[in-house]
């Protein structure tokens, strides 16, 4: 059976407003809100010391401990979104999802986002067709990395193989959750326009609120997209040199 792009779209945008969908942007939200809180408050203890008053001050240790802490927090929930997004799941946020493989996983996905990124950098440099080559081939490995439980390094390997025979329909998929998501975050950050206090305050909740939408669908459209070329994978019976089921070059379709 075809792989739909629309089909994978629909799919992501009920799962992402489905009941555990919602609770994951909330809980997203939250901790951005508090992260943005206290980097103000570090900013503004900064102030107080030449002499500004401030109205709420946070010393700049409290500062780096509480953005360890909600950024440690951000990647547990983004791992778990992935797993729940995969699964058939739609109401709970399962405490094994937060858990399972905890420091291991948060490691090969911090790591393995830097080494993601390095690279997809290295081939847009180089004439950008070998970047977007790069960020379409190794698109899936963080989903990999989450449900699998596999290293940063297998997660690549198994990405490359899954994409295989599909990497212009990943790449149109990949443009059609750029557009939309884009559209979104500039569209949540029109309360900028109205200037001061108001306008500052709008700015940065539209600003929180459109990077947890967005995340979280984008995770959405990436899990639904594994699940379906996983699927067509096995159906087509061919196997990666890791033992995963893999594609080939041949099987695309449209």
């Amino acid at each position: 059976m075809p792989v739909s792009v629309t089909g994978i779209l629909r799919e992501a945008i009920a799962r992402s407003v489905a009941r555990n969908g919602l609770v994951l942007m909330g809980v997203l939200f939250v901790l951005s809100a508090i992260n943005g809180l206290v980097g103000a408050g570090a900013a503004q203890e900064a102030r107080v010391s030449s002499g500004a008053g401030p109205l709420v001050s946070v010393p700049g240790v409290l500062a780096a401990l509480f953005s360890l802490l909600t950024g440690l927090a951000t990647l547990l929930v983004t791992l778990a979104a992935i797993r729940i997004f995969v699964s058939d799941e739609t109401r709970r946020v399962p405490r094994e999802a937060l858990t399972r493989n905890g420091l291991r996983a948060v490691l090969n996905y911090v790591v393995g986002s830097i080494v993601f990124g390095i690279v997809v950098l290295l081939g847009l440099v180089a004439l950008v067709i070998p970047g977007l080559f790069l960020l379409v081939t190794l698109a899936f490995w963080a989903v990999s990395v989450a449900v699998e439980d596999e290293n940063f390094l297998a997660g690549f390997r198994r990405s490359w193989a899954l994409t295989g025979g599909h990497r212009l329909r990943v790449f149109g998929l990949g443009l059609v959750v750029v557009l939309s998501t884009t559209v979104v975050s500039v569209v949540l950050s029109l309360g900028g326009l109205f200037g001061g206090t108001l306008g500052s305050i709008l700015l940065a909740a539209g600003s929180a609120a459109g990077g947890t939408i967005t995340t979280v669908f984008t995770f959405a459209v990436l899990a639904v997209a594994y699940n379906r070329f996983v699927a067509l994978d096995e159906g087509n019976g061919t196997q990666s040199t890791d033992g995963h089921p893999s594609s080939s070059e041949g099987t695309a379709t449209t």
